[in-house]
């Protein structure tokens, strides 16, 4: 067998599993107990019958499949949708809300409102400060109905590693609505930029699970 055929063979070996999409996953890892990560792998054509391998790293954060599924449960099949909007986690809760099953059919969407500016043109929230629970309520009211969405949940906060409006890193509101319900909470998270951000999207998630579970 020559160099090429070797190499061909390698990547069928690798690539058999994944059917039509050429992805293999690969057993979760954990990474400082923060990440679960499936390892996989994706063929890049280089011609003349060359292929490459390369890595792929999808990353779930710890203790949110858990929540993800009841929540893809709670939805299946009922016609209600759910909406985010962030600041600090930028569009971590809404990538982990898309993994989820079927999220095609409950997920309407999320807005990314990272800047202030962003806060107030698209969201509709009052000019002023924004690391508040009034913040986050109207990024809630704002992300529902920009989106049509039945429940949404919102959050905002300072992730670090310095303050901002006088409030220290860690400090994140969070809000979520459904229906007529609302409910908000502050929350005092330690630690750097990344785990303030992961312990962010886990409580959002689990707000949302709590405002699902009410609803039923």
């Amino acid at each position: 067998m020559n160099r090429r055929d070797a190499e061909l063979a390698r990547v069928r070996a690798v690539a058999r599993p994944a059917g039509r999409s050429g992805v293999t996953p690969r057993p979760l890892l954990s990474r400082r107990g923060q990440f679960a990560r499936a390892e996989r792998h994706v063929e890049v054509p280089l011609g003349a019958g060359r292929v490459k391998i390369l890595p792929m790293t999808d990353g779930i954060i710890d203790g949110t499949q858990p929540l993800l599924d009841e929540i893809a449960s709670r939805l299946d099949g009922n016609g209600v949708t759910v909406a985010v909007a962030e600041s600090l986690t930028a569009g971590k809760i809404a990538s982990h809300l898309g993994a989820a099953k079927d999220s095609s059919s409950w997920f309407a969407g999320g807005v990314v409102a990272y800047t202030s500016e962003t806060k107030f043109s698209v969201l509709g929230v009052e000019r002023g400060p924004v690391v508040t629970a009034a913040c986050a309520e109207q990024m809630a009211d704002g992300v529902a109905q920009l989106l049509t969405a039945d429940l949404a949940v919102a959050v905002t906060g300072v992730g670090g590693p310095g303050s901002e409006e006088g409030e220290d890193a860690g400090t994140v509101y969070l809000s979520g609505r459904a229906g007529s319900r609302r409910v908000s909470e502050r929350l005092d998270l330690e630690g750097d930029p990344t785990e303030v951000i992961e312990a962010t999207t886990l409580h959002a998630l689990r707000m949302l699970v709590a405002l699902l579970r009410e609803s039923d």
